[in-house]
């Protein structure tokens, strides 16, 4: 079963044009996923001016609670994904692609 937003109109509440291209854009991605997320609450004090939330990531009988940054090209989407070490216990617990 292909995952899914829960509740996407929720996720799209106070958010900008710009805010919500980016979760009709996760909403298509998400259905190649084997999980659904559901919508916690958006951080608005970090510095670097990307969306981020905090989810609840629902996969078959395990949720867990993850946070989810959009960043503002693919050039930084890129450089965050090389600076992720497989081989790192933390990042292996802590960080998903």
């Amino acid at each position: 079963m292909p995952g899914q937003l829960v509740d996407p109109e929720l996720w799209k509440e106070g958010l900008n044009e710009q805010g919500r291209r980016c979760v009709d854009a996760l909403e298509r991605a998400i259905a190649a996923q084997p999980y659904d997320l559901e919508f916690g609450d958006w951080f608005d004090s970090g510095r670097s001016g990307s969306l981020v939330a905090r989810v609840v990531r629902r996969k078959a009988r395990h949720p867990d609670q993850v946070i989810l940054k959009f960043c503002a090209s693919a050039d930084r989407a890129s450089r965050l994904l090389g600076a992720r070490d497989d081989g790192n216990p933390f990042c292996e617990a802590h960080l998903s692609t």
